[in-house]
């Protein structure tokens, strides 16, 4: 029993900074997937320059 109350104090910690009334833990998600979006853009475009013309 103590093992699992272990277990279950540490998943409770590691949860408890989920818990974000102000949205800033998602807002910082979406600006960081708009950065790897643009990132994805950018390598997709510099792959079809490099690759070769038929």
């Amino acid at each position: 029993m103590k093992w699992f109350l272990e277990k279950m104090r540490l998943y409770s910690e590691a949860l408890s900074g989920l818990d974000d009334p102000t949205g800033e833990h998602l807002h910082n998600l979406e600006a960081r997937v708009r950065c790897l979006e643009s990132e994805i853009a950018r390598l997709e475009g510099l792959i079809e320059a490099l690759r070769p013309r038929d």
